[in-house]
């Protein structure tokens, strides 16, 4: 299991972001990957930075790891289809 940073998050829910493809392949790489707090609080506020609403940023947030409970730590098992 791995614990992306916020960049990593970032770059993934972008949709233009000059790193997207990298954050695909990383995620592509690391099927099991684990999150926390702080990690999604700092997605959550470049995404509000940059101009999002707090409903978007939100919504990002909950894309990224459907299905999953928040808490101390999130651990995702199985990612969405990623782009081929």
């Amino acid at each position: 299991m791995i614990l992306p940073d916020a960049n990593v998050l970032v770059a993934f829910t972008w949709a233009n972001h000059q790193d997207k493809v990298a954050a695909e392949n990383f995620f592509r790489k690391y099927i099991k990957v684990a999150t926390c707090p702080l990690t999604e609080l700092a997605l959550v506020r470049v995404w509000m930075q940059k101009g999002a609403s707090g409903a978007d940023a939100d919504k990002a947030l909950q894309d990224l790891f459907p299905n999953t409970v928040p808490g101390l730590f999130r651990t995702i098992f199985q990612r969405l289809p990623l782009p081929v």
